[in-house]
């Protein structure tokens, strides 16, 4: 009995699904992790402190704001977005010095 190619772009399509929803699960699930770690052991306010104190030695005026604590977990993507996007002309100058690309507003690595 021969197979329609139907039944194969049936399944083939069901499996690229079931690819996706599992990639996708996996993103999220780490995500989750890195928000409750970071509710749980403040590694943020450590992250603004540090950065904080290097700019008080580098003399610069640091106009970033103090994590909350307690975010929701959509609120925390957002001020993590905001946070990157913020950084992202000093991340660009230590780049020029490594001789690498510059990078754009939208996903940082």
């Amino acid at each position: 009995m021969e197979q329609s190619p139907f039944y194969f772009y049936l399944i083939f399509s069901g499996e690229l699904i079931v690819v996706f929803i599992g990639a996708s699960t996996i993103l999220v699930l780490f995500s989750l992790i890195d928000w409750g770690r970071s509710q749980i052991d403040k590694r943020d306010i450590e992250i603004y402190e540090n950065v904080n104190a290097v700019a008080n030695e580098l003399e610069i005026n640091h106009v970033s704001v103090l994590p909350q604590k307690t975010l929701n977990y959509f609120s925390w993507l957002v001020y993590n977005k905001k946070l990157n996007d913020h950084y992202l002309a000093y991340k660009n100058t230590i780049r020029k010095f490594r001789e690498e690309s510059e990078l754009k507003k939208g996903l940082i690595p």
